[in-house]
């Protein structure tokens, strides 16, 4: 939504475009839609592959982004909510179908995509698991649409599912039931099996979600640069602390590489690093969910 509209109207073809375009790009993001460094480094990562393709076609010489000056990538600090934030602010979304992802998020946290794609049919109360195993994203045109794939290969796992989670589920599931008779014919039945929906059926979308989140943290006077990912990062800061090493973070976030697991919570004391280091060399993939 931003690469695209930037260089369409210069009616660039691959054989004009020129490192110096790319570049100016990445000072325009900068300097004109106020984009971060990383972010940046993943509009330069999208462009170079698609240039990648253009040169295994033969349609190019050279991959002229490999001649540019990316931006410095600045050390990403996981910002995470207290206990005493998560009641406050779970006081004031209670009500609201804002606060079904939002639940979802702290039990197991989950991506936005991952809360928001949760299905009915991936929930098995009689084994008492949760499968994550479908996305809803936002594509072209704001157009919202579930995905039937998770972010990578290793984000598709099986989660326990606890009891309050099972309690809460249960209530709404009973309230949706309730909302299809209320509505009736007005009720959008296209996605029945989603449970983070609104009460006429309709998906809750990812853009609301991330919209809605920062309004209440403002609203509560909260660290700014809490988002709902914040969720996911209290939620593996709050499980370690009970005890759960780096190898289980690593299988109940779905990250593919362990080093991302290190990488995002490094700022945990480094003695507690130092213990999970040792029991994760000692058991292996122990208690790692499948």
């Amino acid at each position: 939504r931003k690469i695209i509209p930037y260089f369409e109207p210069k009616g660039f073809t691959l054989e004009d475009f020129k490192a110096k375009d790319i570049q100016d790009y990445y000072t325009y993001c900068q300097k004109y839609e106020n984009l971060s460094g990383n972010t940046v480094c993943k509009h330069h990562a999208i462009i170079r592959k698609c240039l990648q393709t253009a040169l295994k076609q033969e349609l190019v010489k050279k991959n002229v982004a490999d001649l540019v000056d990316r931006p410095k990538i600045q050390k990403y600090m996981a910002k995470t909510m207290t206990e005493e934030e998560i009641k406050k602010f779970i006081e004031v979304i209670k009500d609201s179908y804002f606060y079904i992802p939002t639940f979802l998020s702290l039990h197991y946290g989950l991506r936005r995509s991952e809360a928001l794609g949760l299905l009915w049919s991936n929930i098995d109360f009689e084994n008492k698991t949760i499968l994550i195993g479908n996305t809803v994203i936002e594509i072209e045109n704001r157009k919202i649409i579930n995905r039937k794939r998770t972010k990578t290969a290793s984000s598709y796992r099986t989660l326990p599912l606890t009891q309050a989670v099972e309690e809460f589920l249960r209530k709404l599931k009973q309230e949706q039931e309730k909302y299809k008779k209320m509505y009736g014919s007005y009720y959008n039945r296209n996605y029945e099996d989603n449970v983070c929906v609104t009460d006429n059926g309709e998906l809750i979308k990812p853009q609301y979600l991330t919209q809605h989140f920062k309004l209440v943290i403002r609203k509560l006077g909260f660290d700014d640069g809490l988002t709902f990912h914040s969720l996911r990062h209290t939620f593996a800061t709050r499980i370690y602390s009970h005890g759960a090493d780096f190898k289980m973070l690593q299988g109940l976030l779905g990250h593919s590489n362990i080093s991302t697991t290190f990488d995002i919570y490094t700022h945990f004391p480094s003695s507690k690093i130092d213990e999970a280091s040792k029991i994760i060399e000692e058991v292996g993939n122990a208690g790692v969910p499948k």
